[in-house]
């Protein structure tokens, strides 16, 4: 078997295009603008498909008990049923994509903060900046809005 070329790679727009790419599987070269769908690679980011696949254990469990109870005890129109359905499949994705984004663009900027932190000498300004970012933080959570419009509500015993 032909040993694979290396990827020759071209700037164009500041964005890198492959000429020529190798399959590891099925150990062959080819050209990616001259191919069959059955010689494409599988294109999918491995990280988005970590992530739909958690999502989708985090989302069918309950999207399981729902339609079984739908279906059971509460009977409801098909229209409704698919559109719950449909749903649930795009909030599986969305979730996906949340959390690749979350991931991609968040954890960097937090591991690099954290690094410089550690990297300070002064453990006052490290007091002091993690005091802010919580403070921040706990202000922006909406979560936590409605939480404390909610409390006063709640009646003294």
């Amino acid at each position: 078997m032909k040993k694979c070329e290396q990827i020759h790679i071209t700037f164009i727009e500041k964005q890198l295009y492959p000429r020529k790419m190798c399959d590891t599987i099925n150990r062959k070269c080819f050209d990616p603008s001259h191919r069959s769908p059955e010689e494409a690679p599988d294109r999918m980011n491995p990280q988005l498909k970590e992530k739909i696949m958690e999502s989708l254990a985090a989302v069918l469990p309950i999207t399981g008990i729902v339609l079984a109870l739908s279906i059971l005890l509460v009977p409801l129109e098909v229209g409704t049923v698919m559109m719950f359905i449909i749903g649930a499949v795009l909030l599986i994705f969305g979730m996906a994509m949340f959390q690749l984004g979350a991931e991609m663009s968040m954890s960097p900027l937090g591991e690099g903060i954290g690094v410089q932190m550690s990297r300070s000498k002064h453990i006052l300004s490290v007091w002091l900046l993690s005091f802010v970012m919580g403070v921040i933080i706990t202000i922006a959570e909406p979560d936590l809005q409605v939480l404390a419009e909610q409390v006063p509500s709640i009646p003294n015993m």
